[in-house]
C-alpha cells in the first residue's frame, strides 16, 4: 500500500498533562475547542484518565473524538460501532495492551488508521505492533497535542486510497483479511510474498485467493486482479 512506518524521536517540546476534571469528556466551554459534528471519527484510548481528558480537549476541534480510559469499553465500541477513521491507543494498559487492541481494530477494518502511543521503545511491544497490528505511526511520550493531531491527519490521508478500494471490494462480499490479500495481489505480489508480508502461511493466503475468485466470479489470479481494478475504476 505504500505506507511508511515512522518511529519519531521524542519531540523537544514536552506536553504537559492537564489537571483531571470531575466530569470526563463533558466540558465544552472552551471557545477554541468546539466539538466537531462532522469530520473524521477518532477513537482515543489511554488508561490514564487525565491523559485522555487532556487529549480529548486538545483534539476535539480537529476531529470527532470518542475517548475512553477503559480498554474493554474501547473493544466494545470497535465491535459495535461503524469503523473509525483512526484509532489512537496507549501501548501499556491493564488487561489489554495497545498492540492487542489495534489488532482488533485491524481485524474489524484494515483501512482504519492506527497510531500507538508509548513511553519507551520496548522492542517486543513494537515488534508485535508492527507484525500483528500493522500500526501506521508510533509516537513517543511526552509529545505536544499538535503532533498527535498532525499524525492523525497524515495517517488518515495515507489510508484513504485503501479505504476507497476496500469499500468497493466489499460490495462483492470481500472480508477485511481478503481485502488485505487482494491489495497485495493488485500491487503485483505473488501468494508467497503476500503471506510473508501479512505474517500468515502461504496456504492461508491461497485459501483467501480461492474465496476471492469465487466472489468476483473469475477463474484465475490474473483475472481476479483485472476484475478488482475494473471494479475500482467503475466506482
Amino acid at each position: 500500500m505504500g505506507r511508511s512506518l515512522e518511529v519519531p524521536s521524542a519531540p523537544a517540546l514536552r506536553w504537559q498533562r492537564q489537571a483531571a476534571r470531575p466530569q470526563p469528556f463533558a466540558r465544552h466551554d472552551d471557545a477554541h475547542a468546539v466539538p466537531l459534528r462532522s469530520g473524521p471519527r477518532v477513537l482515543l484510548v489511554d488508561d490514564e484518565i487525565d491523559v485522555v481528558e487532556a487529549l480529548e480537549s486538545g483534539l476535539r476541534n480537529h476531529c470527532r473524538v470518542h475517548a475512553t480510559s477503559r480498554a474493554a469499553e474501547a473493544m466494545q465500541w470497535i465491535e459495535d460501532q461503524p469503523p473509525f477513521d483512526a484509532v489512537v491507543s496507549d501501548s501499556e494498559m491493564p488487561h489489554v495492551t495497545g498492540p492487542e487492541l489495534l489488532v482488533a481494530v485491524r481485524e474489524r477494518d484494515e483501512a482504519t488508521a492506527r497510531i500507538l502511543l508509548t513511553g519507551s521503545p520496548n522492542v517486543t511491544a513494537l515488534g508485535e505492533a508492527v507484525n500483528r497490528a500493522r500500526v501506521h505511526r508510533f509516537l513517543l511520550k511526552p509529545y505536544p497535542v499538535a503532533d498527535l493531531a498532525s499524525a492523525i491527519r497524515e495517517v488518515i490521508h495515507e489510508a484513504a486510497p485503501h479505504k476507497a478500494r476496500a469499500t468497493v471490494w466489499r460490495q462483492y462480499g470481500v472480508s477485511p483479511r481478503e481485502c488485505e490479500v487482494l491489495e497485495r495481489l493488485v500491487h503485483g505480489e505473488r501468494a508467497r510474498q503476500a503471506a510473508e508480508a501479512l505474517y500468515v502461511s502461504e496456504h492461508t493466503v491461497r485459501g483467501h485467493i480461492k474465496a476471492l475468485l469465487r466472489k468476483f466470479g473469475v477463474r484465475s489470479q490474473a483475472d481476479l486482479v483485472l476484475a478488482a481494478r475494473r471494479a475500482e475504476a467503475r466506482d
